[in-house]
């Protein structure tokens, strides 16, 4: 309903510009002086109503490219007064980078070649901001057909453009992220299909011909027995190892803080490492989302951990306090560049923790100094319900 009353206000001010310049042009033709006076003021007076009533910007601009009038609503628009815009040259207010463009259209506007113009192009106002303006241009023209000025109406329209800036970003952030997501996929289902054959595969080769063997030599059966015995409990340890790695049953059925305890002393006794282990509030029922996001953040900060860090020791906090999940991974290793990392492509675990956090409506970060450990932090809102796939590493 705005949009319809600004076209409708537009179509009036258009239809009163338009009858004041018919009424000049007749006083004109009367011939007496005094009558063509009158006309003029009259028309001058008519002209500065329209351009004070225009909801849009407006702008009168001569041969030389300056500015001779402009409306309240442009003068506004750029942040100055009417009278420090008029005189100005129109490259004073335009981005360095939209000159070009619009002093070649107002160039062939002035030829002839083109009636008119529209065009999206910034502006820099008096304070120094850039704002975006949808450009429409014209000519007004004298008796004899003469080309006199440019007049041209300016509607902001920076909102606008910062929202499809965002929806830009946005599309392109999802685009990474689906590509993100089936190349882990991919790289998840190599890895097991390598633990399968590597571990799995080869074991069961093993017990076959152990089985083999004890079925052609009975007087040695039973000692061959005991001895697959022992692989198929190696080869059940195996399958469990695999299957907690892929997730452990154990977020689902007790819940976020025993299954990071369970990850974070398995992950001790597996490295050595000290780890100083501090929760709160993580009792209570978490959403699936926010648990899984969580376990998988600290699951991967300390597998970075033990791959890059060359630490004694590592600190895991994770804490519920006014409705944000907070979580804290610190280690005293030999820290690294952030941002040589992620210039380097060498940043997979950062971005799929990153991915998460933000999937979720959090924040991420890591801070790091070399020789002086590294801090991985992040905030997750309780409030989080979005579906968090297993799929991102």
């Amino acid at each position: 309903m705005r949009e319809v009353g600004k076209l409708n206000g537009l179509s009036v001010a258009f239809d009163r510009l338009a009858q004041a310049l018919k009424q000049h042009e007749r006083a004109e033709t009367d011939g007496p002086q005094a009558v063509g006076e009158r006309a003029e003021q009259l028309r001058e007076e008519q002209l500065h109503q329209i351009f004070d009533e225009l909801p849009i910007g407006i702008s009168l601009m001569d041969a030389e490219y300056r500015v001779v009038r402009v409306s309240a609503a442009m003068a506004d628009m750029l942040g100055y007064s009417a009278n420090e815009l008029r005189g100005k040259s129109f490259s004073e207010f335009t981005h360095p980078d939209d000159v070009e463009l619009d002093r070649a259209l107002i160039s062939q506007l002035f030829a002839g070649t083109i009636p008119r113009y529209h065009v999206e192009k910034r502006y820099l106002t008096k304070d120094g901001r850039i704002i975006w303006g949808q450009l429409t241009a014209t000519v007004i023209r004298d008796k004899q057909g003469h080309i006199t000025f440019r007049i041209a109406t300016v509607e902001d329209i920076t909102s606008r453009k910062i929202a499809e800036h965002k929806l830009r970003r946005t599309a392109e952030r999802l685009r990474a992220l689906s590509r993100r997501v089936v190349d882990l996929q991919e790289t998840e289902r190599l890895e097991i299909s390598r633990e399968l054959h590597d571990e799995v595969g080869q074991t069961l080769t093993g017990l076959k011909l152990l089985l083999d063997l004890a079925s052609r030599h009975a007087d040695s059966a039973g000692a061959r027995l005991q001895e697959a015995l022992s692989i198929v409990e190696h080869l059940i340890g195996q399958v469990r190892t695999l299957t907690l790695d892929l997730r452990p049953p154990m977020l689902d059925d007790l819940g976020l803080g025993a299954a990071l305890a369970w990850h974070i002393d398995r992950f001790s006794a597996q490295t050595g490492m000290q780890v100083h282990w501090r929760h709160q509030g993580i009792e209570r029922s978490l959403s699936q989302p926010v648990a899984t996001a969580v376990y998988r953040i600290v699951q991967e900060a300390l597998t970075n951990v033990a791959r890059h860090a060359g630490a004694r020791s590592v600190d895991v906090q994770v804490a519920v306090e006014q409705g944000i999940l907070s979580i804290r991974v610190v280690d005293d290793g030999q820290g690294f560049d952030v941002g040589a990392a992620l210039a380097g492509g060498a940043s997979s675990g950062l971005a799929g923790m990153r991915e998460r956090a933000e999937f979720l409506d959090g924040s991420f970060r890591v801070d790091s100094v070399p020789g002086c450990g590294t801090r991985v932090s992040a905030s997750i809102p309780m409030t989080s319900q979005a579906p968090s796939p297993e799929g991102r590493g």
